[in-house]
């Protein structure tokens, strides 16, 4: 009986573990993603900027 006990109280335990692991899991992946999208943002700016500064330097 006392064994039985101890499994399940493990086995609860290492189930919470892993619910929290998912949900931290799934938060880092979402500010990874959101860095991403940042990143591409300011990409684009300066690529579109120096686009943009290489046509003026063009034109007579």
């Amino acid at each position: 009986m006392q064994f039985d006990r101890q499994r399940d109280i493990k086995i609860t335990t290492l189930f919470w573990i892993a619910i929290f692991g998912l949900f931290l899991t799934t938060v880092y992946s979402a500010v990874i993603v959101n860095q991403g999208i940042r990143t591409m943002r300011k990409i684009d700016f300066i690529y579109y900027r120096n686009k943009k500064d290489a046509e003026r330097e063009m034109k007579p």
